[in-house]
């Protein structure tokens, strides 16, 4: 949801987001808050669900803020990877 992504950006909180089904979460939504939020929102465009998860971990690979965050979270971004992995080959 659009306040919840502004609430955790506000707590500095690094915020994946893609489009959905509602108007809360289109794509000239999210386009609309990335202006307003910054670079801690980080909008998928892509609708594949492959192309989503390849895009979520390099992302999670990439973050100038991982190595950071890493350290109060060891590991959490490679174990998101994994879990998303696993749930988009069960479903396909």
């Amino acid at each position: 949801a659009g306040t919840a992504n502004e609430q955790a950006v506000y707590l500095g909180k690094q915020v994946i987001c893609f489009e959905g089904a509602g108007p809360q979460s289109s794509k000239v939504r999210f386009e609309e808050q990335s202006q307003l939020l910054g670079e801690k929102l980080h909008f998928i465009p892509e609708r594949n669900h492959h192309k989503r998860v390849n895009h979520i971990h390099t992302l999670l690979t990439e973050w100038k803020g991982l190595q950071e965050m890493s350290k109060h979270i060891p590991k959490a971004g490679p174990r998101i990877v994994t879990d998303l992995l696993e749930t988009l080959y069960k479903v396909s």
